[in-house]
């Protein structure tokens, strides 16, 4: 039960500068079934941990009364509470280099009150903003934080790291962009797979978003979504329109001046993104895809159907770029490669996010 006498909380950001805080916040996680470590122990103990570079990503809030006056905590100090995502941290905690590690602590007078929930969330917001992958935090198995942690949505990693959770960024997918050709291709698995997607992504109710014509691939799909019962959205230019006989009975198709325009609204639209066979229309449209995977921010995950073996070629070109040095293995990785639609849910449900290449002004070389 929150105490309704306690006082209101001012959280600000974090700096280098709140050191004292970051020790204080590990000392007191470190010993908290006994007597915290004198200053001096804890700055030779916690050196390392208690580092924080907002240069290189770091990102961390401090929680404190918002008067002299209001209660303080059991040190007599205003600072009640802080949480801190570290990249770098050389711990077993921490999973991933796109994924920082989390360390929160709240003073005992103030664990009732949502101070710790109020700091994380502002920590996971920021986070989400910067392009991280996720995020992971250490906590021994029979510590009551354990079911905080699992509150928020934290699931404990399996694989040997016992005492270590993570929150991975998926995006909730509810809409889904298909970039495939507007004809049909020289063989049948092509427009086979086509209907078979635009049929899984109308029963399974995720708005389909495609480049508006009624032609080739492009048509098929959308015509098995509209029969599975789904929701269809076309973005298509004015000058296309006739070109590529948009269809006429999409739930919604939107006319935009440009390419250029196109692409855009059909990224703002879509929460994934999957790619058919097509020509070099669709490749222009999925390779701008997976730049945005480096680039932006809660960019979502990008498929590749391929039916056929269709995208192999191309899928070993850009393994090539990864062998050169011009493109982060992460990216490659990220990528989901299917041989059938129904593979494709199942990897979209375990997706984890790259994270940016660059954070805080700092690329990611791996």
């Amino acid at each position: 039960m929150t105490d309704s006498t306690q006082p209101k909380l001012e959280i600000r950001p974090m700096t280098p500068a709140d050191r004292p805080w970051r020790l204080w916040a590990l000392n007191g996680n470190a010993c908290r079934d006994g007597r915290p470590i004198e200053p001096a122990g804890a700055e030779a103990l916690f050196s390392g941990a208690a580092a924080f570079a907002p240069e290189r990503g770091d990102i961390g809030f401090i929680a404190q009364t918002r008067a002299p006056s209001c209660k303080p905590n059991r040190s007599g100090s205003d600072v009640v509470g802080c949480a801190w995502a570290r990249f770098d941290s050389g711990t077993a905690g921490q999973l991933d280099a796109a994924m920082p590690e989390l360390v929160v602590h709240v003073d005992d007078h103030f664990r009732d009150g949502g101070t710790g929930s109020v700091l994380v969330g502002r920590v996971l917001q920021e986070g989400r903003r910067a392009g991280w992958a996720g995020v992971s935090v250490t906590c021994a198995e029979d510590n009551p934080a354990v079911q905080f942690f699992a509150r928020l949505g934290f699931e404990a990693v399996s694989g040997g790291k016992e005492g270590v959770y993570r929150m991975v960024f998926t995006p909730q997918i509810n809409s889904v962009a298909v970039y495939c050709g507007s004809s049909m291709g020289r063989r049948e698995i092509y427009r086979d797979t086509a209907e078979e997607l635009g049929r899984h992504l109308g029963r399974r109710g995720k708005t389909l978003v495609y480049g508006g014509g009624n032609i080739g691939l492009m048509g098929v799909v959308a015509q098995a979504a509209l029969d599975a019962g789904g929701q269809v959205t076309g973005v298509i230019t004015d000058y296309l329109r006739d070109k590529e006989i948009a269809h006429e009975h999409l739930d919604r198709l939107e006319i935009v001046a440009t390419m250029a325009a196109r692409k855009s609204r059909m990224i703002e639209l879509s929460d994934a993104f999957v790619a058919l066979p097509g020509g070099t229309g669709t490749l222009e449209e999925l390779t701008e895809i997976m730049t945005n995977l480096q680039l932006v921010p809660g960019a979502g995950p990008m498929v590749f159907v391929n039916a056929g073996g269709y995208w192999t070629p191309f899928l070993q070109f850009l393994k090539h770029m990864v062998d050169e040095g011009f493109l982060a293995r992460r990216y490659y990785d990220s990528l989901i490669v299917v041989d059938t639609v129904d593979e494709m849910f199942t990897a979209l449900d375990s997706w984890v996010p790259p994270g940016t290449k660059w954070v805080a002004g700092i690329m990611r070389r791996r």
